[in-house]
């Protein structure tokens, strides 16, 4: 698929991700969280998936809220571009799993692709703001009982980084959490935190989640950290514990983790 450039150097990417780890008072709890400085990393409309069942239910509630489209459906994807070379059965097959059906894929495909020439969509998954998100929703017809719409806030002391190792070779388009990263935007005022949760990203925007590889088995056996609503951690303290292990060397896929705090905002 054109523009991601998911692929780059293992190496390079190891050695731009450094280890981080923020000595946090434990005591401080909510405060530190909210005290914490987050940059916007955009806005996603994301179903709640039922958690799979490779993954073990003693430490997983039974729906996961995740931005990774290795677990969960997010609407629009590449699928609703209509300059990228999906097949017609990949986009019937994409859309239905979002409750849409066949008849409304033309409009569907109108709306994202002006969207995305509009700047209210980036590359490919991010809406710039909540108004184009939920106009997005209304004008389709979306069922908002089948979505949720969520922004991802990273913590400023990691933007600098996650940017070194975003920016596109000449070859390659931006992406749009690269975008969002760069404007240095704080997360909104307006939603409501529901929680910590560690996050990889590809070169083209491609969101992995700690799940995906049972990092959380780990990170309980080593640390006694167990996720909580939606397969998220509490504070952001256990974030960056968990973050300790993945940068000295567990197994997680070769890309830079962060911790991201997902906040709910009304549809």
């Amino acid at each position: 698929m054109i523009l991601t450039g998911m692929h780059r150097n293992r190496r390079t990417t190891h050695r731009i991700v450094k280890r981080q780890r923020e000595k946090l008072d434990s005591s401080k709890g909510e405060k530190s969280q909210l005290d914490t400085k987050l940059i916007a990393g955009g806005f996603y409309l994301a179903q709640s998936p039922l958690r799979p069942t490779w993954l073990k239910d003693s430490l997983l509630p039974q729906r996961l809220i995740t931005l990774s489209p290795c677990l969960a459906s997010l609407f629009p994807d590449e699928w609703a571009l209509e300059w990228t070379s999906c097949t017609e059965d990949e986009r019937r097959e994409s859309a239905r799993a979002l409750g849409i059906g066949s008849e409304q894929l033309p409009s569907v495909i109108r709306h994202v692709t002006s969207a995305f020439q509009t700047n209210a969509l980036d590359w490919s998954r991010l809406w710039s703001s909540r108004k184009a998100a939920r106009e997005a929703v209304e004008h389709l017809q979306l069922d908002p009982d089948n979505l949720l719409l969520l922004e991802l806030g990273v913590p400023e002391e990691h933007i600098d980084e996650l940017l070194a190792v975003l920016k596109p070779g000449p070859s390659h388009g931006e992406c749009g959490f690269y975008n969002a990263l760069r404007s240095r935007i704080p997360v909104s005022t307006e939603g409501v935190s529901i929680g910590w949760k560690l996050q990889g990203v590809e070169s083209g925007g491609h969101f992995h989640s700690w799940l995906c590889n049972s990092l959380h088995e780990t990170g309980f056996e080593r640390l006694g950290i167990k996720p909580e609503q939606g397969g998220l951690l509490k504070t952001r303290q256990e974030a960056e514990r968990v973050l300790a292990l993945i940068n000295d060397g567990l197994g997680a896929e070769p890309v830079p983790w962060f911790p991201a705090l997902l906040s709910r905002h009304v549809l």
